[in-house]
């Protein structure tokens, strides 16, 4: 699992490479941690190269959205694979995740707010 982060005006862009299992989990946790607590409240996970999310990964974004939400901020989900939007879809979790087909439409919702 490799996550980057970039910023992009207001916004954090987080890239996830990989798979969101059970030997990665404890990665992804101390990652969106430190954006929990970080100065930018507005994140983008581009999930463009995740290839895998399993039930506990979906737990970490849900507690990932409510800290940021109670923090005024928002996140949004970018570049989802037919399979991982599938899940979204299956888990109703697109109904919760603001969800845009690629980077710069959902970093641009951000900024036209």
């Amino acid at each position: 699992m490799e996550i980057t982060t970039r910023d992009c005006n207001d916004v954090k862009v987080v890239s996830f490479k990989g798979r969101i299992v059970y030997d990665t989990e404890e990665i992804v946790k101390r990652e969106t941690e430190k954006l929990v607590k970080g100065p930018v409240k507005n994140l983008v996970f581009n999930f463009g190269e995740l290839t895998y999310i399993n039930s506990s990964g979906l737990g970490l974004l849900i507690n990932v959205l409510k800290q940021i939400r109670a923090a005024k901020g928002d996140v949004k989900l970018s570049n989802l694979r037919p399979e991982l939007m599938e899940l979204f879809k299956i888990t109703s979790l697109n109904s919760v995740f603001d969800i845009s087909p690629d980077e710069e439409t959902a970093v641009n919702k951000f900024i036209k707010k």
